[in-house]
């Protein structure tokens, strides 16, 4: 016969995998509409490509259009170049679960507000794709940009459609430069990191994870500089959002328990009756005999 302490430990089990089976169904959609919904967007190449070169416009305007420059210099060092592709198409897919399932099994309390930040930001920029196409500054037609991950995908599994496997070109929307939701995932894993860990180095590379790949994306000639900024801004302010949002619930779930109950009146203290100890057995002294001699 079972006892109650093993019944509840393989309640327990049953109840840690089915949420573990729920989540990664959750996370597969979550991936499968963030591919799916960049490759059914209706783009139009003309005004993504229009939008693309009003970018560099404005960052001409701010003096910060360093994308040219860098793509060249870096698909010029072919080790240099092929590094940066292999980072943009794999980090992104790799590091991202990687902290998901570190964060459900080691801070299970902040994983869903972590998940909810997650699904919020992606799904923003997935409307953002289908209401405002950019094409990255690779695609910009006549102009000084290379297209890096296309010039060496000879040595990885990419092709010619930024980190999409070769032969898997038509599973991706190509004009989805504004947001870069590569620098905003990694936004995410930084966030993750700081707040899950108190060790130095640890949050070291959290901090310089996003940086790293701000980097890359742009010397492979994949986003704008504005695309980065974006990207950061609607993981951290999907961020906000859920954290007071998770506030506000946890104040109204506060208000709404019973108050406890006051007397009008202070309890009145009722001294104690204690009984007089009964008198003591009066003690014969006791005589030591002397001897006489």
């Amino acid at each position: 016969m079972q006892t109650p302490a093993a019944s509840m430990l393989d309640a327990n089990r049953c109840s840690r995998r089915r949420r573990i089976l729920i989540e990664i169904g959750l996370l597969t959609l979550l991936y499968i509409g963030y591919a799916l919904g960049r490759a059914w967007v209706s783009t139009e190449p003309a005004t993504a490509i229009a939008s693309g070169r009003d970018l560099l416009a404005w960052e001409r305007v701010l003096h910060i259009d360093i994308e040219a420059t860098l793509n060249q210099a870096v698909s010029a060092t072919a080790a240099v170049a092929v590094i940066s592709c292999l980072i943009y198409a794999t980090l992104h897919y790799v590091v991202t679960p990687a902290a998901m399932v570190w964060m459900f099994r080691s801070r299970p309390a902040e994983y869903n507000r972590a998940r909810s930040t997650l699904a919020i930001a992606t799904a923003g920029g997935l409307v953002v794709y289908a209401l405002a196409p950019v094409a990255p500054p690779r695609l910009l037609p006549g102009g000084t940009f290379i297209d890096t991950m296309s010039q060496y995908a000879a040595y990885g599994w990419w092709g010619d459609a930024g980190s999409a496997v070769r032969g898997m070109q038509e599973l991706t929307n190509q004009y989805a430069a504004l947001p870069s939701l590569h620098v905003g995932w990694a936004v995410w894993v930084a966030l993750v990191v700081w707040r899950a860990s108190s060790r130095t180095w640890i949050r070291g590379l959290g901090v310089g994870y996003p940086v790293l790949i701000s980097v890359v994306v742009v010397v492979t000639g994949n986003h704008y500089l504005i695309d980065i900024a974006a990207g950061a801004v609607l993981m951290l302010g999907s961020d906000v959002l859920v954290t007071q949002t998770r506030r506000a619930l946890r104040r109204r779930a506060a208000r709404r328990k019973p108050p406890v109950p006051v007397h009008p009146w202070p309890p009145i203290s009722v001294p104690a009756v204690v009984a007089d100890p009964e008198p003591e057995d009066k003690i014969e002294p006791y005589c030591v005999p002397v001897s006489r001699r």
